[in-house]
């Protein structure tokens, strides 16, 4: 799939409604470098309808962010904290899978912002 594609599929992505009530899977460890600073983290997990992880699917933050998911199907990244993490919007995408649905949950910790997003996919027919 062409670079300009992918990007149409992964902004169209981002047009779609975002149902809630993950559990986050974050806390705050002030003695990570990774907590440095005032942006915000985003992390989340990636799965087929059946539970497997999918590997190499997109995670497009911002329309400008674009993180990737690992073998165990999990990312993790940061980005600017503006606009407010509530309203961001974020896509998952990979050639050959479609989205089923996408769940989000923003919240902060008194030192730091987070977004967990957790998509499902499914193989295209």
């Amino acid at each position: 799939m062409r670079p300009s594609a992918l990007m149409a599929v992964l902004v169209s992505l981002c047009t779609l409604a975002f149902a809630s009530g993950a559990w986050a899977q974050y806390s705050y460890n002030p003695n990570n470098p990774d907590e440095q600073g005032s942006d915000t983290r985003y992390f989340g997990s990636v799965k087929d309808e059946s539970g497997q992880a999918i590997k190499g699917v997109a995670i497009l933050v911002k329309r400008t962010f674009v993180f990737t998911s690992d073998e165990a199907g999990r990312y993790v990244g940061h980005a600017p904290a503006d606009p407010s993490p509530t309203t961001v919007l974020i896509g998952c995408a990979k050639p050959g899978y479609t989205l089923v649905r996408m769940t989000k949950r923003a919240g902060s910790t008194k030192q730091k912002q987070w977004v967990q997003a957790d998509c499902i996919l499914r193989k295209a027919r």
